[in-house]
């Protein structure tokens, strides 16, 4: 193990280097990823294997996009332990969906959960120019911090035509979807219907249901969707815009919301 930079997310590792038949020993920095224990009400509820930043946020997210909260109106606390516990206190409501749910959910850092749950009907009138589309999806690259060090975080970033943006990173792509989210909700942030997300990694059904559950009407990156996550687009009202690189992009579904 090396030693921990940039609070507590990134190792340094003394590596052995080769290029171009020279090998030296040189420190090389590493995203971490550890587990996160989400509780709600002392029930342990989802072990998420995550980059231990933002975790109130990112316990909130995933809360939020799984259908346990409706919004920060039900949590009445949140509490972190030093290693890496979140305990989100809640009102009786939350506790009865909780209690509806039989196992606690281990998910990964790339594949997330097996199956597909129906999405959220997303109705949102809001128009988005290509320009915004593009400028989203290039501020990625350029607010990428942790990434930029190890080469190992996906980022996403919630914004609108208001100004409004949120972003966050993390080894998994479906948790800094989560995160962003959550910080979304922290900052009392409520008009996603006018709202876009951007997001570094491939567009999959998972990504795809977590946008729509709060009513996000288009989701853009710079990679490719997956065949379903277009279907779970195409039922639940959502523009996916693929590819987004240069001043190019591809038009999936609904692409009535872009201005071109």
């Amino acid at each position: 193990m090396g030693d921990l930079l940039l609070g507590n997310y990134i190792h340094t590792y003394k590596v052995l280097r080769y290029v171009r038949g020279i090998v030296s020993i040189v420190d090389d920095e590493v995203i971490v990823e550890v587990p996160i224990y989400v509780y709600v009400n002392s029930r342990l509820i989802a072990i998420l294997n995550s980059t231990p930043v933002d975790l109130e946020a990112l316990a909130i997210g995933y809360l939020i996009t799984e259908g346990f909260l409706r919004d920060l109106s039900e949590v009445s606390g949140i509490s972190i332990s030093e290693s890496n516990h979140v305990y989100v206190k809640t009102s009786t409501d939350v506790e009865y969906r909780v209690k509806l749910m039989d196992n606690v959910k281990v998910v990964g850092t790339i594949c997330g959960e097996y199956g597909v749950k129906p999405a959220r009907r997303v109705n949102s009138d809001a128009m988005f120019t290509a320009d915004l589309i593009l400028d989203a999806v290039r501020r990625l690259s350029l607010e990428a911090q942790i990434y930029r060090r190890t080469g190992g975080a996906h980022i996403a970033l919630i914004l609108d035509d208001s100004g409004f943006t949120v972003r966050s990173e993390d080894v998994g792509r479906h948790n800094a979807v989560d995160k962003v989210i959550g910080l979304a909700f922290l900052k009392n942030y409520r008009s996603f219907e006018k709202s876009m997300l951007a997001c570094s990694g491939r567009i999959s059904s998972e990504i795809v249901r977590k946008a729509a559950s709060i009513g996000i009407p288009l989701i853009a990156s710079p990679s490719a969707p997956t065949s379903l996550g277009l279907r779970l687009a195409e039922q639940s009202g959502l523009t996916i815009v693929g590819f987004v690189r240069g001043y190019r992009f591809n038009v999936y579904t609904y692409p009535h919301r872009i201005a071109f």
